[in-house]
């Protein structure tokens, strides 16, 4: 037993010896060039030490993704390290290749990241490698509004103050026969393709559009506005309304009003804002100094406030509370519930107050005559009525006096220079003839200036001391106070009569 533990003991230190002899040969640099570390005996190349104990190198890489829904292919790039393969465009081809990405690579994507893997030796994750194409929806044809039918905007800041704000409304104008909307034509669809090449199919895109309204009407592919109007466009529809109602006041948010309709509202009319309307225009509230013009009839529940700057001009008839420091105008009858104070008011019709209304200061010329219970005042403001005559036929007169007072003062300049000249003489004889013309003018108007002889001024309550009146350029003045009585022309006497109403 003693014999056999000693040959195994022997054996093992002779195996030993042979494997300190093999690593002390290698430290000592065997001359030999290569090396075999699993002792390939067929092996001629013995590994160096360095190349024994060193970990095996790392090639640059590509990972390809793919989206769910197979629209875009990302890829992940990881650097080599010192001793690996570096990456290139062709190992980036074949990668692609192998995924089976039948799109278009974006190479310049490529390329950059490849330079920054191999250069930076760093990863880049999620780029974008190739992208699908997304189908195209197709689009039914549709009604679209005309692009310059919008309110008009605000000014930027820098702009407010070269401004009038009273001049920007929110509403939008239209007239007859004015395109509102055109046909859009339908848009066909296209389908895409994966990154696979795999197509996708388009679907429909269904296009929410507003209908055309009442007042509006077809014409080939357009729709036109049928009246003059305010274009008014909802969710749903577009319409014109012929009827304009402003909820509030007419001030710096809705700015000046010009309106082919009707316009109804139901707050004030500001200082310097003007209302222009085609038809009629009725106001709930107050209106301040304000030009208002209208080709209807003007309704003023509670009354005008013109401050000497209010200028209302009315194709139809006026119905107010009362009337202060204005100039009004109308081709209908007035008819004011309160008072006139300190306006100039002219109609071709009449001019009415109510029960216990009351004329003070300023003047009235009323074609065909004037009621009211009390004219003038106790402290005898002067107040002025005409009647009788047509008031434009007077304006018209007045602009022709006006002017040949001024063309024959030039005329009178011409001939007294004393320096007649050809062109100075041609100049004379254009203003004598057009003097003449405006004298043959006058002559016409002068016999159509007396409308109604039959206009008389009536009062029911007191016409106080002071107070003017005229019926058909023949003038009356009041000397006393009077209670119910009517004044009118005595045609035979050709003076102005006081009688009892």
């Amino acid at each position: 037993m003693a014999k056999r533990d000693g040959d195994d003991l022997e054996h093992l230190v002779d195996e030993s010896s042979k494997l300190i002899s093999e690593i002390n040969a290698a430290i000592a640099g065997v001359e030999s060039e290569a090396f075999d570390p699993f002792g390939d005996e067929e092996s001629d190349v013995e590994p160096t030490l360095l190349e024994l104990f060193a970990e095996p190198s790392r090639d640059g890489s590509v990972d390809i993704t793919i989206s769910d829904d197979e629209m875009v292919a990302y890829a992940h790039f990881s650097p080599a390290d010192q001793s690996g393969e570096l990456l290139t465009p062709e190992f980036v081809a074949a990668a692609v290749e192998a995924r089976g990405i039948a799109v278009p690579v974006d190479r310049r994507a490529v390329e950059e990241t490849i330079f920054t893997c191999n250069t930076e030796r760093r990863p880049v994750r999620d780029v974008i490698l190739a992208r699908g194409t997304k189908p195209k929806y197709e689009i039914p044809p549709h009604l679209r509004l005309e692009p310059d039918l919008t309110p008009t905007q605000r000014p930027t800041a820098s702009d407010a103050a070269t401004v009038d704000h009273r001049a920007i409304s929110p509403f939008v104008m239209v007239k007859a026969e004015q395109v509102l909307a055109r046909v859009v034509p339908k848009t066909p669809g296209e389908p895409g393709t994966t990154v696979y090449g795999k197509q996708v199919p388009f679907g429909k895109h269904d296009v929410s559009f507003p209908r055309p309204g009442a007042n509006t009407k077809w014409r080939n592919d357009t729709v036109v506005a049928a009246c003059d109007g305010r274009l008014v466009v909802t969710t749903g529809s577009f319409d014109v309304e012929n009827v304009l109602e402003i909820g509030g006041d007419v001030d710096y948010h809705t700015g000046h009003i010009e309106f082919a309709g009707d316009i109804l509202i139901h707050g004030e009319i500001k200082d310097g804002f003007r209302v222009k309307s085609d038809g009629s225009i009725q106001c709930m509230s107050p209106i301040y100094a304000s030009e208002i013009r209208c080709t209807g009839d003007l309704l003023a529940a509670h009354g005008i406030i013109g401050r000497q700057a209010g200028n209302l001009t009315v194709g139809g008839c006026a119905n107010v509370r009362f009337i202060e420091n204005c100039v009004v105008r109308a081709d209908g009858p007035i008819v004011v519930k309160t008072a006139i104070m300190n306006s100039i008011v002219t109609t071709k019709d009449t001019v009415t107050t109510g029960a216990a209304g009351i004329i003070i200061g300023g003047k009235l010329h009323a074609q065909n005559g004037v009621t009211a219970f009390r004219i003038g005042s106790a402290m005898e403001s002067r107040t002025e009525l005409y009647c009788g005559i047509d008031f434009a036929i007077e304006e018209r007169l007045i602009w022709i006096r006006d002017k040949n007072i001024a063309l024959a003062t030039r005329l009178k300049q011409l001939e007294n220079s004393g320096q007649a000249t050809p062109k100075s003489e041609r100049a004379a004889a254009e203003i004598r003839t057009l003097i003449h013309r405006l004298n043959e003018s006058a002559r016409t108007l002068v016999n159509k200036l007396d409308q109604n002889d039959e206009a008389s001024v009536t009062v029911t309550g007191t016409v106080h001391r002071g107070v003017y009146i005229e019926i058909c350029h023949v003038p009356f003045i009041v000397e006393r106070d009077y209670t119910a009585v009517r004044f009118s022309l005595d045609k035979a006497a050709g003076k102005v009569v006081v009688g009892r109403r």
